[in-house]
């Protein structure tokens, strides 16, 4: 008899274990109410004004605060609404896809996209070399050519710009 009371008290223990969390999410907090205001769960109260705000990673959906979903290679904004991709990707719908970088490219450093590397120029999704005439040298920027002192730009070469 006593066996059998020993294993009604486990069954009984286990059974309380196991709806535990059944009678804990009935309990859960959806709303809270001040001052006549409802201010939805993951949110709080304005500062100043009435109404209330979703907290740092939750977004107003629907008048309720949900949980900003955040893709694989993408972080919270700064604004802690919305997110972001990581460097190296873009948005495409609500995914981060990684950016092609062409050869002779490398990431833009203050936004999305690529640039070419010095010596190269974009044309069609690609960074071609930029072909230097003879009498000519690599402008500064890196992007074109300028004729050497004593020539100047006749199309796509240098010509002499004769005696002075």
């Amino acid at each position: 008899m006593r066996i059998e009371s020993l294993q009604r008290a486990v069954c009984w223990s286990l059974l309380m274990f196991m709806l535990s969390p059944v009678v804990a999410w009935s309990d859960t907090e959806i709303a809270r109410v001040d001052s006549g205001n409802v201010t939805p769960l993951h949110g709080h109260a304005r500062r100043h004004g009435e109404g209330w705000d979703c907290n740092w990673g939750y977004q107003e959906i629907a008048e309720s605060c949900v949980a900003v979903r955040i893709p694989g290679n993408g972080h919270l904004n700064s604004f802690g609404r919305g997110w972001d991709c990581d460097r190296g990707y873009q948005k495409a719908d609500e995914r981060c896809e990684q950016i092609a970088v062409p050869v002779n490219a490398f990431l833009a450093p203050s936004r999305q996209g690529w640039d070419c590397e010095r010596g190269y120029r974009s044309l069609d999704r690609a960074c071609v070399e930029i072909a230097i005439p003879e009498h000519a040298y690599l402008e500064p920027a890196g992007d074109g050519w300028r004729c050497e002192r004593g020539y100047r730009k006749d199309g796509r070469r240098c010509v002499n710009d004769g005696p002075r």
